[in-house]
Order: C-alpha cells, then structure tokens, then sequence
C-alpha cells in the first residue's frame, strides 16, 4: 500500500467475524478465536492505527489478547462485563499506541491528528487520566 492508501484506512477499518452467533461464549473466550487473534496481531500489530473507535469490536479483540480474562453475563440481551489485569491491557495498548504513532509518522499523519487519535484511543478504552 502506498502511504496515501494507508492514509486513507487510518482508523476506518471495522472488524467482523461470522460463524460464531448461536455461540454463547463471548469471542474473546474461544480458544480457537483467541488462539487466531493472538496470532495475527503477531503480524499485524496496527490494529489501532486501522481500527475504528465507532463500535466496541476493538475492546474485544483486544480481550483476546490476555492470557486471563473472566466473563460475566447480566442479561438476556448479551450484556456482559468482562473483569482482567489492567496493568497487561494498557501495556499491550501502549506498544500499540506506539506502533500506530511510528506508522503515522513514518506516512506523514501530521503531529496533531497522531495526538488526536491517540487521545481517542485513551478515551475508547476508558483510560483517560483526570482532567
């Protein structure tokens, strides 16, 4: 890709998986997804530099991530609260932050668009400091 087209894809990409809807369980909890997971964001660690804010499929994806991670159903609906280790969530968001932040550097996204998304990565995932 050019860095026009990755320019273009900066935080536009929303993540689908198919397959899974009669399965009770969470995606973050299937081996097999996690297992999948796990592995292309080996590859592929830019999920934040591509990846969408405008629905919650990043928060899982990176669930999958952690090694532990405890589900709690509270309805019917699929309501769910998922109870892990904070400190490993944000170190694996920080390497990605930075990783995001390098790409935009390294394709021209201007010093504040590079700050704006990483304020809206904070504020995503609910890790916004005191104002």
């Amino acid at each position: 890709m050019s860095n026009a087209d990755l320019r273009e894809q900066f935080g536009r990409i929303f993540y689908r998986f198919s397959g899974y809807d009669d399965c009770t369980d969470e995606l973050y909890a299937i081996p097999e997804v996690r297992r999948y997971l796990r592995r292309w964001h080996e590859l592929q660690p830019y999920w934040l530099f591509f990846g969408s804010f405008e629905d919650a499929t990043l928060k899982l994806l990176y669930l999958a991530l952690l090694d532990s991670v405890d589900c709690f159903q509270f309805s019917k609906e699929g309501v769910a609260c998922a109870c892990f280790d904070l400190h490993t969530m944000t170190t694996i968001l920080a390497e990605d932050l930075d990783r995001a932040d390098q790409l935009c550097e390294r394709i021209g996204v201007s010093p504040a668009k590079r700050l704006q998304r990483a304020k809206q990565a904070l504020h995503y995932f609910g890790l916004e400091g005191p104002r």
